[in-house]
């Protein structure tokens, strides 16, 4: 019984995150894979590719140091975090992102684990039962994508970044049944951390357009 009402929590947030458009000053970038991102989304807002090998973003991503355009980095790993972010820039580093969606990114073959016995590696379907989840190519990691925008910085609780800042890639916690590490991470109700970023992102979304 407890089983099935957490599947039911995690179908509704699905729907809720993915069911409704984005702000209609918004306009929407296709995010699909197999094209070329574009250079820029708008005047101030530029797109980064992503950088084999970098490991060490800077703690505010601009196109320079005193420019005023917000640099989207695609691949979670390398990015900043959107509390880098000075408090006025925030919620266009949010749009920013949103105009894109979760970067989930495909591969033919995922590379396998560390583990010695049964290596696991990640699996691409993943990400249409949850459909927040991004992928990193570059740390070969996963990353909750209303987490990164709307959660605040962690104050050292042990995990509290794993899909934020460090990235999960303990696959073989995933196929666990009730156990399933995804499920842990979006929590039992609407109140935790992750169902709580939902319900900002969903707000930020639908949030009314100001005339100029």
């Amino acid at each position: 019984m407890a089983k099935n009402k957490r599947k039911d929590v995690a179908m509704h947030n699905m729907h809720s995150y993915f069911g409704k458009k984005v702000r209609a000053d918004v306009p929407v970038v296709s995010h699909d894979l197999n094209e070329h991102e574009p250079e820029h989304i708008e005047e101030e807002i530029s797109v980064a590719p992503p950088t084999p090998g970098a490991t060490i973003p800077p703690p505010i991503q601009r196109s320079s140091a005193d420019s005023t355009v917000l640099v989207v980095q695609r691949d979670p790993g390398p990015r900043c975090q959107i509390w880098d972010y000075p408090p006025n820039d925030q919620e266009r580093a949010r749009l920013a992102y949103m105009k894109h969606g979760p970067y989930q990114f495909h591969k033919d073959e995922y590379p396998l684990d560390d583990a010695t016995n049964h290596p696991h590696k990640f699996q691409y379907h993943w990400f249409k039962i949850f459909p927040w989840l991004e992928y990193s190519p570059i740390k070969d990691a996963v990353y909750c994508f209303p987490c990164f925008l709307f959660y605040k910085k962690p104050l050292g609780k042990k995990g509290s970044n794993k899909f934020t800042v460090e990235g999960f890639r303990k696959w073989k916690k995933v196929n666990n049944g009730k156990d399933c590490a995804f499920l842990t991470h979006m929590g039992k109700d609407s109140k935790s951390a992750h169902n709580y970023a939902v319900k900002c992102y969903d707000n930020l979304k639908n949030k009314p357009c100001h005339m100029e």
